[in-house]
């Protein structure tokens, strides 16, 4: 924890991607602890790791990381999926991306390859309070109806925690 405290303070880090496979459950739970303990505002997203090991054992990844082990490939693949995934959704609708933005939550005709995290009670995200990630975008809905259905129980769970 202290090694990643200094490398989130050296870099400036403000959002940590978590690749979904292997100890993924576990390697959040750390994430989620550590941000509590850290004065700066840093965000964590899960993303899709899928073909990720593969990659990174490559001869491609290799020569693009050759002072890079193997798990810091992986690492940099999943990094730059979700850095990719951004900057695409930027150029098909100019203005998704801002330095001003705290955070992203524009609709999109997509399903959300990555899920923000949520308490399954309250619905309320694990490390922010106040914030209640919901339907598509946020990882917990297939269509436009779930969709609604979710957005409806977070509202619902939203105003019991007001009353």
């Amino acid at each position: 924890k202290e090694t990643l405290k200094k490398l989130i303070q050296k870099y400036h880090v403000s959002l940590i991607s978590v690749g979904n496979g292997t100890a993924s459950r576990e390697s959040e739970m750390v994430i989620v602890e550590l941000l509590k303990e850290l004065p700066e505002s840093v965000q964590y997203v899960i993303v899709n790791e899928a073909g990720a090991s593969v990659y990174s054992a490559s001869k491609l990844a290799t020569e693009e990381f050759p002072n890079f082990d193997v798990g810091q490939r992986s690492a940099a693949s999943i990094a730059r999926r979700l850095q990719e995934g951004f900057k695409d959704f930027d150029r098909k609708n100019r203005g998704f991306l801002s330095h001003e933005a705290v955070l992203i939550g524009a609709e999109t005709r997509t399903s959300s390859p990555v899920r923000i995290p949520r308490d399954s009670e309250t619905l309320s995200h694990i490390a922010f309070r106040g914030l209640y990630p919901c339907g598509e975008g946020a990882g917990y809905a297939g269509g436009i109806v779930s969709a609604a259905i979710d957005g409806d129980r977070a509202a619902e769970a939203l105003a019991a925690a007001f009353s």
